[in-house]
């Protein structure tokens, strides 16, 4: 993260997408006792959301994200500078276990208040990334977005 920042301008907003490339085919699905598989809809509204205006990645961005990141049971996936955590709670729908990092305060209410809306767990770590991720589990993919 610290070498792409370093080497590039990026403009706000930025969503960066980081996948491992071994693990986008699963061998098999996985068997899950009690978990019915995906809900009927994802890539929701933007109004399915408590967000700040105008700063929540769009459902279209998030089909693509949700696309590359393959959340489905037995993965972890990172969401950094979560915002509403809108992309984390997608994977969290989907099954896959979920850490959302966001620097701001009330940002992570939102993303519990958002996280008990759609009945899903997510885990909220409050920190600046690349810091606040050193002690974190390995994920098996990472979605970069925000505003910082």
């Amino acid at each position: 993260l610290e070498e792409a920042a370093g080497r590039h301008h990026w403009g706000e907003p930025s969503i960066v997408l980081c996948v491992d490339e071994d693990r986008l085919a699963p061998p098999r699905a996985p068997l899950v006792a009690g978990w019915a598989g995906p809900p009927g809809a994802w890539a929701l509204p933007e109004n399915a959301f408590v967000h700040r205006t105008a700063r929540i990645t769009t459902s279209e961005a998030r089909a693509l994200a949700l696309a590359r990141l393959a959340p489905r049971p037995g993965t972890l996936v990172w969401d950094v500078g979560a915002g509403s955590g809108s992309v984390g709670i997608e994977c969290a729908r989907l099954g896959a276990a979920v850490i959302t990092v966001e620097r701001d305060a009330d940002s992570c209410e939102r993303i519990d208040l958002n996280a008990t809306m759609h009945g899903v767990r997510v885990r909220v770590v409050r920190g600046q990334a690349p810091a606040a991720l050193l002690d974190l589990p390995q994920p098996d993919a990472v979605m970069v977005g925000g505003g910082g």
